[in-house]
């Protein structure tokens, strides 16, 4: 999915926003840890679901999928960028 190069991604670009109701369940297992427990394991659903995508869609059913998101979004983006041994991960905050 991504080069080894931790600043390029490879992911295609998918101009459909991805429905928020799909980033619920990954974003409840984060929240049942602590940031600092956190590990790439846990993330890569999140960033697979991510990859490629250039907006979030949080009309309707999606707004708590959303919202959920918009609620770890700063810890996401400050745990992906204090992992940068990965070569998966790489993830903006909208």
């Amino acid at each position: 999915m991504y080069k080894k190069n931790f600043y390029v991604c490879n992911a295609e670009i998918n101009l459909v926003p991805l429905p928020g109701k799909e980033l619920l369940e990954p974003v409840r297992t984060l929240k049942r840890k602590s940031v600092s427990d956190w590990t790439e394991q846990d993330v890569m659903p999140l960033a697979e679901l991510l990859a490629g995508r250039i907006g979030i869609d949080g009309i309707g059913e999606n707004f708590s999928g959303a919202s959920a998101f918009g609620s770890i979004s700063e810890d996401l983006s400050k745990f992906v960028f204090e992992h940068p041994k990965s070569d998966q991960l790489l993830i903006r905050s909208t």
